[in-house]
């Protein structure tokens, strides 16, 4: 099994179908139908039961979750446009979101990042970064392009050679801003990513039963 790093903006593994499930969890007024976690939860099995190395539990279940709770900011509505259109493929990495190691400065209406934010899932085949940074006394949910200017991403190695991960750093990267992010927010959105995880395992787990079974009976 390969990771997902150098095969191209939407990750060779993932086929124009699969991403376009990505609708599910956007809601109706941005194109899509919405979802609850249990739906979610269906998809991922199958994915996990596949191995699948593609960013759909990224870009169809973490981001989205995340930006449906800011509320009905106009920047977080049209990246919700774009991933329910595939348009869009965006990943966030909830490690130290609490505390984070980015920090945003303000010039006018404008919002720059600097530091280094670890274990990003699918940073390599996403276009649209949402990151965590400490803005003043609050921490604020941003939006970096990936290409843009100071943005920098570099794959890290792993076990789980399907998942791919990367370090990404910001120097003075010019981000959006999307909204706060309060602690109970943080807290719900790392347990739908840990749910998520927790289904794609499952999946994983019955289809490795199945290959241990059918071994067992023709084995001599």
């Amino acid at each position: 099994m390969e990771p997902n790093h150098g095969r191209g903006r939407m990750g060779g593994c993932v086929v124009a179908g699969r991403v376009r499930r990505s609708r599910r969890d956007a809601a109706d007024e941005f194109g899509g139908v919405a979802g609850t976690m249990v739906d979610a939860g269906v998809v991922l099995t199958e994915l996990g039961r596949a191995l699948d190395c593609g960013p759909w539990m990224s870009s169809a279940v973490a981001a989205p979750r995340v930006l449906m709770r800011l509320g009905r900011t106009e920047e977080a509505s049209e990246i919700l446009s774009g991933i329910a259109d595939s348009s869009i493929v965006a990943t966030i990495s909830l490690c130290r979101a609490h505390d984070p190691d980015v920090v945003a400065t303000r010039h006018g209406a404008a919002f720059t990042l600097s530091g280094c934010t670890a274990e990003v899932p699918d940073a390599s085949v996403a276009n649209v970064l949402l990151v965590p940074a400490r803005n003043g006394g609050h921490v604020g949910l941003f939006a970096v392009d990936i290409a843009a200017p100071g943005v920098s991403v570099r794959p890290t190695p792993s076990a789980d050679r399907a998942r791919c991960r990367s370090s990404v750093t910001y120097v003075d990267a010019r981000a959006r801003l999307l909204g706060e992010l309060p602690s109970r927010l943080l807290d719900a959105a790392i347990d739908d990513v840990q749910i998520a995880c927790a289904a794609e395992a499952v999946g994983a787990a019955d289809r490795l039963l199945e290959l241990t079974v059918a071994h067992a009976k023709v084995r001599r």
